[in-house]
């Protein structure tokens, strides 16, 4: 059976669901354990603390936009410390929401909580 890439689901359903795999999102999004709603970048434009997919070298990643230019975003995961330079133009996608865990509740990019988290993220790191 043929495999379906992230990219094919979003254009033709405008958003993919997926399992997060890794740890770089912690304490945020657990490693096959939270669950993420991403919107395809024509639908949702990423701003400032937003989750974005993107994907490099064949692997998809997300993480946090920290800040942007003209033409690219400066971003990392939460628990990370390299920043990183991705090109606007490679951004596939926006995390609009997400479960923590698969018997969570889900959790809007727009929640309060989730918006003070992303406020108090730079001080405790």
């Amino acid at each position: 059976m043929p495999s379906v890439s992230y990219e094919e689901i979003l254009v033709k359903d405008g958003q993919v669901i997926t399992h997060v795999v890794g740890s770089s999102m912690e304490p945020l999004l657990h490693d096959r354990s939270s669950i993420v709603i991403v919107q395809h970048i024509d639908r949702t434009k990423p701003r400032k603390g937003d989750v974005v997919l993107y994907k490099n070298e064949g692997i998809y990643i997300l993480h946090r936009v920290l800040t942007e230019n003209k033409t690219e975003y400066i971003i990392r995961g939460d628990n990370t410390y390299r920043l990183e330079t991705v090109e606007k133009d490679a951004v596939l996608g926006v995390m609009t929401g997400f479960y923590r865990t698969a018997e969570g509740r889900l959790i809007s990019r727009d929640n309060t909580g989730y918006w003070l988290y992303c406020l108090f993220l730079p001080l405790i790191r």
